[in-house]
């Protein structure tokens, strides 16, 4: 009997009443979509990447060469899951690795096998140590003391970020026997913050000449007896570059003479409230902004407000008086604030300017664009000899900012709450007479964390440096 006729099955009647036979949807409907795959292999894709877990196939050898040198290799995507076995499996065979590299060690007990990273573990390595715990001298402890309560008598916070950086030698007693009391500007530094004298290194030890500790520790090198070398002085500067004529309080403001006390403004135009315009010289109104009339620079900020508030025409001057720095504002232009062009003009006016820059409105659109505006003012130094006596200065009216290209290194802050004694605005003399920073923008720039760190390190008080022989400036800490 044939295979096919033992297991031949045949279906018998169902007793189902077919209505229609099942036909195949003309359209789909609903969430069901009809998928077709591509299930086709080309023949010709008979060379396969070499990259470990590059799964990409090519018809020519020239184009798999090209998928090579360009690095377009396409990883084949793992599951999380796999992932986390291979890295079980990494870390299985590293710890297999040490626990065959501490057996053979423990083998050879006296001698370390070549070439071994492990050191020898000495007895009771193990062992729980005792904790140590550090002590404040009685120095530390009433420093700490005091400043609390001048917290608690004026109700204000103290907060200890009052230091200074300091790398002179002369800056401490002496150095070679790690004596470092302070010496010189450092120690009138830690004069004005009441700063304890530091502890030495041979008042460092066990408190009781007693016990195991004692007889392992070894004295430090006392402090130097002999006087400390003397302070590091440098001569004077032999030339000061002149200020910008725009007044930056570096110097006495020769445009307006107004209070010592708050941000003033001097109106020319203001179209949307004219009764607002000074009526003279001496005519100046009060900012009534609270940060504007204690900080220069948010007193200088104010330009943007008053452009607002005077409308479609506006020009006006904002100074801060108790440094006298000031600028211009105005809807719209750019100005120059010189001395001269010497090279370029057959008489020097006998004082400064401040005008329009035509050039800079007429044919850089300066007018509307601060970039364009504030980026003249070193080309046009350039252009007239770059003589350190006559600065230039750019103004950008709607803001009120300003770029100066001149000579030396210039320093600006708001604040020096470690040395009052320090002015907010000034030429660093001592940065050039020490470290040439009249002649290097990195050092100059490097001057503004120095002063910084010398006044206190303050977040809301940063300082800039200005670097005018490149129109640069830089602030420390950077925003």
């Amino acid at each position: 009997m044939k295979r096919e006729d033992v297991l031949k099955s045949e279906q018998l009647d169902t007793g189902l009443i077919i209505l229609s036979d099942f036909e195949e949807p003309s359209k789909n409907y609903g969430v069901i979509s009809h998928i077709t795959k591509n299930c086709s292999v080309t023949p010709t894709s008979i060379f396969h990447c070499s990259e470990l877990g590059c799964n990409q196939q090519f018809s020519s050898y020239q184009i798999l060469q090209e998928h090579i040198l360009l690095d377009r290799h396409v990883q084949e995507k793992t599951s999380t899951y796999d992932a986390l076995r291979h890295h079980w499996s990494e870390l299985c065979n590293s710890n297999l690795f040490i626990s065959k590299h501490l057996v053979q060690i423990g083998r050879d007990h006296h001698t370390l096998v070549k070439n071994s990273s492990v050191e020898k573990l000495h007895q009771g390595w193990a062992l729980k140590k005792t904790r140590k715990f550090a002590r404040f001298s009685s120095k530390v402890k009433d420093f700490l003391h005091r400043v609390f309560q001048e917290g608690e008598e004026s109700g204000r916070k103290a907060i200890l970020l009052k230091y200074l950086n300091s790398d002179l030698t002369s800056d401490f007693y002496d150095v070679a026997v790690q004596d470092f009391r302070p010496h010189c500007q450092l120690a009138q530094f830690a004069h004005r913050v009441h700063f304890p004298t530091p502890i030495q290194l041979n008042q460092v030890g066990p408190r009781f000449a007693v016990g195991p500790k004692y007889n392992e520790h070894v004295a430090a090198a006392p402090v130097t007896h002999s006087s400390p070398s003397p302070c590091t002085t440098y001569p004077p500067v032999t030339h000061v570059p002149k200020g910008s004529y725009l007044p930056d309080g570096s110097a006495p403001n020769t445009i307006h003479a107004t209070p010592k006390q708050g941000c003033w403004l001097y109106v020319e135009k203001c179209a949307s409230h004219p009764g607002l315009i000074s009526r003279n010289k001496t005519h100046f109104h009060r900012d009534t902004n609270p940060g504007a009339n204690t900080r220069q620079s948010l007193c200088l900020q104010r330009v943007s407000h008053y452009v607002s508030y005077c409308g479609a025409e506006s020009l006006f001057h904002v100074i801060f008086g108790p440094t006298g720095a000031m600028t211009v504002g105005g809807h719209e232009g750019c100005y120059f604030a010189e001395y001269g062009c010497p090279d370029h003009s057959h008489s020097l006016p006998k004082v400064g300017l401040i005008h329009h820059d035509a050039y800079a409105e007429h044919s850089l659109n300066a007018l509307h664009n601060e970039h364009n505006c504030l980026s003249r003012a070193f080309p046009q130094y350039r252009y007239c000899g770059s003589h350190v006596d006559y600065p230039y200065t750019s103004i950008f009216l709607p803001t009120g900012k300003t770029t100066t290209a001149g000579g030396g290194c210039w320093i600006q802050m708001d604040a020096c709450i470690a040395d009052s004694s320090i002015q907010l605005s000034f030429y660093d003399a001592l940065g050039q007479t020490s470290s040439g920073s009249d002649n290097s923008q990195e050092i100059c720039f490097n001057r503004a964390a120095y002063y910084w760190y010398h006044c206190g390190s303050h977040n809301t008080y940063p300082v800039t440096a200005f670097f005018r022989p490149q129109a640069a400036s830089a602030t420390y800490p950077p925003s």
